[in-house]
């Protein structure tokens, strides 16, 4: 599934940077990027093992309820689940750009949400820092 979820995320790297350099190049909000990022891997994982699995962005639900972590709302910029369910979190990324780049928080809430110690449990959690260009994109991985 790893290398599942890693070849998706590679693939969605390389169309953002293919179709939306002048973004990345104006400095657009990380929201904008992170949304763009999610239409591509959508995109992507049609016919795959994860096809039926939802795409969202600052999805900071928990049922009906909101997600949190001792009590601090949580908005990860993306997720790969089945919604309405924590039996089915399987990927949580959290993106920074080249000119706001302190993820340490961000590497702590992925810590949070793939650990056993909270009801989420996602199975995997990257951090990924965009760079100008492709080749220098920073994509680091916490496992459950």
């Amino acid at each position: 599934m790893k290398e599942l979820l890693e070849k998706l995320i590679k693939k969605s790297l390389d169309d953002l940077y293919q179709n939306d350099q002048d973004l990345l190049k104006r400095k657009v909000a990380e929201r904008d990027l992170t949304g763009l990022f999610a239409h591509y891997f959508r995109n992507n994982m049609k016919d795959t093992a994860i096809a039926e699995y939802n795409v969202d962005c600052e999805y900071n639900r928990d049922g009906y309820g909101m997600k949190n972590i001792d009590g601090t709302l949580v908005y990860p910029d993306f997720i790969l689940h089945k919604r309405g369910t924590n039996d089915s979190n399987l990927l949580i990324i959290e993106f920074k750009t080249w000119w706001n780049s302190d993820n340490r928080e961000d590497i702590e809430k992925l810590k949070a949400m793939v650990s056993d110690w909270y009801r989420y449990q996602y199975q995997y959690g990257y951090s990924i820092i965009l760079n100008q260009e492709r080749d220098s994109v920073t994509v680091t991985c916490v496992e459950h």
